[in-house]
């Protein structure tokens, strides 16, 4: 190592330890302050705002607003006593709104919506953080592409998939699995209706029609389970699935 490469490495230490000592001395002041404005920066000048939000006996209270490094609003949702209530959005760093849902005393109270081009495309009810009621996700011609119900996050009672605008399949579940009667829909029309889709035996024309679809209805329901992943990923403030 030469003096001028010892140099930058004593330059380099020396930076760093300023922005350890910083941060350690930003910390002990945010932690001093019990009541009043806190805002946070993306830079050492302070000219790029990060967050800001009002605290009342060291707890949340009132609006927080959350920015991208761009200066768009990122987050915005009210506190009491420190916890969510209301509606929480969340934004692209483009302005456009990319999901919102309800709280209550921090937890998941309402209808959670994921947008896209500022359009709906996930509708999924809550009710004390659990999924409870319909679900609805809607394609990209907005036509509504899977319809299902929940009961405490799991899937109980009739799913429905539709394929363009009109209605392929319905089936009935029980705690996440499939069980009583499924239908198969052509033109909107009932075409077939089994009742216990596991025990089709019989080699014929119709059941092995009833089979392809139903092969079709599980690769389906497969890409419903990947949709949801997705869905869940991308809504990393809070789990969803």
């Amino acid at each position: 190592m030469n003096i001028f490469q010892f140099l930058i490495k004593i330059e380099k230490n020396f930076i760093y330890s300023l922005i350890i000592l910083a941060s350690q001395l930003y910390n002990t002041m945010s932690e001093t302050i019990t009541t009043g404005v806190i805002r946070t920066y993306y830079d050492q000048d302070e000219t790029k705002i990060r967050e800001e939000y009002f605290i009342l006996n060291k707890k949340k209270e009132g609006v927080y607003r959350g920015y991208w490094d761009n200066e768009q609003l990122s987050t915005e949702v009210n506190y009491i006593d420190d916890k969510k209530n209301g509606i929480y959005k969340k934004y692209l760093d483009n302005a456009q709104i990319w999901y919102d849902v309800n709280f209550t005393n921090d937890e998941l109270n309402g209808i959670f919506t994921l947008y896209s081009n500022n359009k709906p495309i996930v509708e999924i009810n809550f009710i004390n953080n659990k999924r409870n009621g319909i679900t609805k996700i809607f394609d990209v011609n907005d036509c509504l592409k899977y319809e299902v119900e929940y009961v405490n996050s799991k899937m109980n009672g009739i799913f429905k998939i539709y394929l363009g605008d009109q209605i392929k399949y319905e089936s009935n579940y029980i705690d996440n699995n499939i069980h009583g009667v499924f239908k198969i829909y052509e033109n909107n029309k009932l075409k077939y209706k089994v009742n216990d889709i596991c025990n089709i035996n019989n080699e014929n024309n119709e059941n092995n029609k009833i089979k392809k679809e139903y092969a079709n209805y599980l690769k389906i329901c497969k890409e419903f389970e990947e949709e949801l992943f997705n869905i869940d990923e991308s809504c990393s403030d809070f789990y969803l699935w």
